[in-house]
């Protein structure tokens, strides 16, 4: 969802993982503006060519008032001290860390991620509330225990739980049976299965 009165009073915006907005306080004067976005979170991002869902949203928001965008990369866990460090002018997640200490202005979603459970349909998990994940391996993407604590810090205190940047490989370790449940954006998974069903000709059965 794109409010763009409400994105572009400040000219200069970022976001949350969630697609909140945070800013710098920003003049009315045209402006190149340094973004910083995930590194491995396609259809919202492709590094390689600086484009996807996210990256166009804040382009044609930005060009609304003349301004243009320089997209940057990072993993995800770093989007957050780059902006704390001003080596970009936004940022489009704070993988949990509150920005606003560092001139972080949070407005409205610009990009809703839906993150869920998933799991391999052979093993038939139910999975209804916190403790449902007893026993069970989970990995997920960088900041997701931030987000889903009740849920997720009694698996990281068993021992039972990873993140890891590059969701490819969270697709392909899941795939393989090396966890029972990847925390994952549900488009972001998609597309990663799509690559891995290219590359190995089928996949397994996901819930």
């Amino acid at each position: 969802m794109l409010k763009i009165g409400r994105l572009l009073l400040h000219s200069l915006f970022a976001g949350t993982l969630g697609g909140a907005l945070a800013v710098y306080a920003a003049t009315a004067d045209a402006a190149e503006v340094a973004v910083g976005f995930g590194d491995h979170i396609p259809p919202f991002c492709f590094p390689q060519t600086s484009s996807g869902i996210e990256v166009e949203i804040f382009r044609e928001a930005l060009a609304y008032r003349g301004h243009t965008i320089k997209p940057q990369f990072y993993p995800m866990k770093r989007i957050a001290a780059a902006f704390a460090k001003r080596d970009v002018d936004a940022a489009m997640m704070d993988s949990g860390i509150d920005l606003t200490p560092f001139g972080g202005i949070y407005a409205q979603p610009a990009v809703v991620y839906d993150n869920i459970f998933i799991s391999l349909s052979s093993r038939h998990l139910k999975i209804k509330s916190p403790s449902d994940l007893k026993g069970l391996t989970v990995i997920a993407f960088p900041g997701a225990l931030e987000r889903y604590p009740e849920w997720l810090q009694p698996v990281k205190a068993a021992g039972n739980y990873v993140e890891l940047n590059d969701q490819y490989s969270q697709v392909k370790a899941l795939e393989a049976g090396h966890y029972d449940l990847a925390v994952s954006d549900r488009y972001i998974f998609r597309y990663h299965l799509s690559l891995l069903h290219k590359e190995q000709g089928s996949v397994a059965p996901v819930d």
